[in-house]
């Protein structure tokens, strides 16, 4: 009777042991997986924003050239592009050495 406590106390412990590792092993893949959402939604953030400096630069620079002189929109939709690029560089940039390390 014995021995048979045990094997049985000692097959409790490895089941345990091994749902724990299977918990642990499954939060760490949410946890990646959610990261990795909040970084894709940023990213289609910046994109859609892209779209727009893109189409905010086509369309003034339509208007200046049916007038025939650049305007302050014109300006102001070309330094709108400039920031735009240059926060989806900075978060690729970013998003690039997070997967360094």
């Amino acid at each position: 009777m014995k021995v048979e406590l045990d094997i049985t106390m000692l097959l409790g412990g490895i089941s345990v042991l091994f749902s724990a590792a299977v918990g642990l092993l499954v939060w760490r893949l949410q946890r990646a997986i959610e990261r990795r959402e909040k970084a894709r939604t940023a990213h289609m953030v910046l994109i859609v924003k892209g779209i727009g400096a893109a189409i905010s630069l086509g369309e003034a620079c339509a208007i200046a050239q049916r007038d025939g002189k650049p305007n302050g929109a014109t300006q102001k939709a070309l330094e709108y592009a400039q920031d735009v690029k240059h926060a989806q560089k900075d978060f690729l940039t970013e998003q690039g050495v997070q997967k360094l390390f």
